[in-house]
């Protein structure tokens, strides 16, 4: 007999030869049971509520897509509908090749068992447009179509699934749209996406649900604080030359050449993150940069609220959520007019935008910054205006709520 758990949205996930079980959409369930648990037959009203399979990375895992995972299970869809997360990827994982091989063979079978015993009425696939993760999840939607299953493809990145091909073979392009045309939906995340997407296939049916965030309770004070000290630069996320980490650091280099002392933090890992080492020492700003890990939770808010500026000349993106968060903190953001980007800060005057590989624009930016401490705060303020009007988790769940209630 299935049971679910009476601790608030609680998420167990699919794994291996486990079973998917309901995240916890039980808030308004009989209190009187608060210890041991429910089972689903004795629920009438999680049995009224629709099942969504929600397909997607470890939810505990670092990265986007996980963080959009966690924000829909601990919003207010999970109330409103009975979601059941159906892992998929190797995030979160600890396999060796056969592993990851028994996976591959494993897991759509496990799938249609999962729907066998749930009868989802929605599978809500949670995708990127790279090759191997794309054909996976291609899989994932052709079951769901052999089902009967309403489906959401929510494509998380910046390119089609077809950039990713140096030859555009018409086999391939015919086979990548008749893959898309699968989905009843298809989410993408900036207006950059959907004209992209309708560019590449008028038949596709897209919508826009931006990426969104938790924002602070209490407004941000306006930053810089200080008119006299130097300015704190944050850098938020992988440590991959593609976003821009090396721009920032030779930024700092043309600042301090010109006496304009700033900090700047760097959070988060990655495959580049020793050569990003090495090109510290060689600029010699080794006493300015310093590299901060991965931070999450109190310890990442802690920094954001502490710095004064993003930076992120980032050269291709999605939505990303170091720029919400930053925003939503008060941290002005130094960043390229690339994927999604344009999308938030054409809300309000709120950032300086630069061109992307130009450390010079970059130093330019945080100088205005520095020389100006008025125009730095109201920018601040209207950062975290943009984001508590337009990209609160909220607003994502009534997105996603309005989606699900019209198929």
């Amino acid at each position: 007999m299935e049971v679910i758990s009476e601790r608030a949205r609680m998420v167990d996930q699919c794994s291996g030869n486990q079973r998917p079980r309901v995240a916890d959409a039980t808030s308004r369930v009989d209190r009187r049971r608060e210890t041991g648990t429910l089972p689903l037959s004795a629920s009438p009203e999680l049995d009224r509520l629709s099942t969504i399979f929600v397909l997607g990375p470890d939810i505990g895992a670092a990265g986007g897509v996980s963080t959009h995972l966690a924000q829909m299970f601990s919003s207010s869809l999970s109330a409103d509908f009975r979601l059941i997360h159906f892992q998929t990827g190797s995030g979160g994982r600890r396999e060796n090749r056969w592993g990851k091989l028994w996976r591959a063979i494993d897991s759509p079978v496990q799938l249609v068992a999962a729907t066998a015993r749930h009868r989802p009425r929605i599978m809500h696939i949670n995708s990127t447009p790279e090759p191997k993760a794309f054909w996976r999840d291609a899989v994932y939607l052709v079951l769901a179509k052999s089902m009967g299953r309403q489906t959401v493809l929510e494509m998380h990145g910046s390119h089609l699934p077809i950039d990713y091909y140096v030859s555009r073979s018409r086999v391939r392009q015919a086979a990548i749209r008749r893959i898309l045309r699968l989905a009843n939906q298809i989410v993408l995340l900036s207006e950059f996406d959907f004209v992209a997407y309708q560019n590449y296939d008028p038949r596709l049916d897209t919508v826009v649900i931006p990426n969104a965030v938790e924002v602070p309770a209490r407004t941000p004070p306006r930053k810089p604080v200080s008119d006299d000290a130097p300015l704190k630069l944050i850098y938020i996320g992988r440590l991959v030359r593609a976003k821009g980490i090396f721009e920032a650091v030779e930024a700092v280099r043309l600042l301090q050449a010109r006496s304009i002392h700033v900090r700047l933090g760097i959070v988060g890992a990655g495959p580049d993150s020793e050569e990003l080492r090495r090109s510290i020492v060689d600029a010699g700003v080794q006493d300015c940069v310093q590299m901060l890990g991965p931070q999450h939770g109190a310890d990442k808010e802690r920094v954001l609220e502490e710095s004064d500026v993003l930076v992120f000349p980032t050269y291709e993106e999605g939505l990303p959520y170091a720029l919400l968060e930053s925003m939503a903190a008060g941290t002005v953001p130094v960043t390229c007019s690339v994927g999604g980007i344009p999308d938030v800060l054409s809300k309000g005057e709120c950032g300086i935008v630069v061109p992307p590989r130009n450390p010079s624009a970059v130093a330019e930016a945080v100088h205005t910054l520095h020389r100006d401490r008025e125009m730095a705060r109201a920018l601040s303020e209207a950062a975290h205006r943009v984001i508590a009007e337009h990209y609160q988790v909220s607003r994502m769940a009534s997105d996603v709520r309005r989606l699900y209630e019209r198929m």
